[in-house]
């Protein structure tokens, strides 16, 4: 056995023992208590058992398609030459690859920056008279572009030298119509709180999205670096660019509404997000989207709590929009995978009113064994992801990742989804 399937077997095993005393119990406790317990531990022996078991990145196939890499930016003239120079700098052959910047009418010295590296590196700088907003950035990017593949990246990121053939690998596969990559914290030594943020993209990518990938169910690829079959999205890019949601124009969550489209087609005319919904797209074709663990990128996160807090409100407003397109055609596909699927979405969803019910509730009425077993299960399940990541890296940043588990879960999370909902018209390029 493998380090990881030591680690996976760990988690599970412990998983196992209180899903039987979860359910040995089911009768003698309160429903929404039980429900919630089961629901959630049964979530999670899903997703350790897939991610740590079934899911296998694919490897060397020799496919070698012509790839085009988009790359959008809004005043990133700090960082971008150095993004721009880390993607150029790619194994991929280079007359396969065509890399594409787009400048979103920077106020900064992006347009100098790109321009900059047009010159060093060969690729193209193309620049926007006026801020747009990140879909029409990508979309004149795609417009621009001319491989049979085209990958998407922020610019901020930085892309391992392997990342992008590593990445192309799984289109070998003709029903594979998205890839997202696998996202790592670049900046991750800065603070206490990059440090949460690497330990949590740890279980985010690893198990997560590792988890939906055996099921081809991937569902947002991120923006840090994900791919697309050019066949699959280019005819829906200007209805995505234009897409509105209550009628004001859709900006964020581009990354899960580009992976709609991929999952579903037929949906631009309703309430979606970006990312998910070019994923979406893709998947309602009966195409597979997918996770590549070894096409790493590198990103810069937020790196004070006002820019976390502000790039949570953008996530989850993409969330709550790509759902109410996935729930409607997520039981379609595999049963497991669709399981999967809503029991994470309902659990997400019911979140805020678990907390409410189970922590601060019975805390006002002077009763703590309520809030005393929520906050235990909320650590124990900290504690598994703590070691999954422990046991593979020991060198990495898993002691925070409990840190992470208390903070976010109980202290954030649950105050941004209801601001996010209440707040779910306002669009802007926020923070990525």
């Amino acid at each position: 056995m493998t380090v990881r399937s030591y680690a996976g077997a760990l988690v599970i095993l412990t998983l196992v023992v209180v899903f039987w005393y979860k359910f040995d119990n089911f009768l003698a406790g309160p429903f929404f208590f039980v429900f919630v317990s089961i629901s959630f531990t049964l979530f999670l022996l899903l997703e350790f058992g897939l991610a740590t078991f079934v899911y296998r990145p694919v490897g060397d196939r020799k496919y070698l398609p012509t790839v085009s890499l988009v790359m959008p930016a809004f005043n990133e003239g700090k960082v971008v030459y150095r993004t721009a120079a880390a993607a150029a700098a790619s194994t991929y052959p280079r007359d396969l690859l065509d890399i594409v910047t787009i400048n979103d009418g920077s106020t900064d010295n992006t347009r100098e920056e790109l321009d900059r590296a047009q010159r060093d590196f060969g690729i193209r700088a193309i620049h926007l008279d006026r801020n747009s907003g990140k879909r029409r950035a990508v979309v004149a990017g795609f417009k621009e572009s001319k491989g049979e593949i085209v990958a998407v990246m922020d610019s901020d990121t930085f892309l391992a030298p392997d990342a992008l053939y590593n990445g192309v690998q799984n289109f070998s596969s003709s029903n594979v119509g998205a890839v997202c990559g696998h996202g790592k914290v670049y900046n991750k030594t800065e603070n206490t709180i990059t440090k949460m943020q690497d330990a949590w993209y740890d279980g985010m990518f690893t198990v997560f999205k590792g988890a939906e990938s055996v099921f081809g169910m991937v569902t947002c690829c991120s923006g840090l670096l994900s791919f697309y079959r050019r066949k699959s999205i280019m005819g829906m890019m200007d209805s995505w660019a234009s897409e509105t949601f209550l009628g004001i124009p859709v900006k964020a969550g581009e990354d899960r509404a580009l992976t709609n489209i991929v999952l579903r087609p037929r949906i631009l005319n309703s309430a979606d997000a970006d990312d998910w919904i070019l994923t979406n797209v893709v998947a309602r074709r009966g195409e597979d989207v997918v996770y590549a663990s070894n096409a790493v990128a590198y990103t810069i996160v937020p790196n004070t709590l006002r820019k976390f807090f502000r790039q949570q409100v953008r996530w989850k407003r993409g969330w709550f929009r790509g759902n109410l397109q996935t729930l409607t055609f997520m039981w379609k596909k595999h049963p497991l995978g669709s399981l999967l699927y809503y029991l994470h979405t309902v659990l997400a969803y019911l979140t805020p009113a678990v907390i409410a019910r189970m922590l601060f509730l019975p805390a006002l009425q002077g009763k703590f064994l309520s809030p005393s077993v929520y906050v235990i299960g909320l650590l124990y399940v900290g504690f598994l992801y703590t070691i999954y990541y422990a046991v593979r890296e020991p060198r990495g940043t898993w002691p925070y990742r409990m840190l992470f588990q208390i903070t976010y879960n109980l202290f954030i999370s649950p105050f941004l989804s209801l601001f996010a909902w209440a707040t779910i018209r306002r669009e802007s390029w926020m923070t990525k």
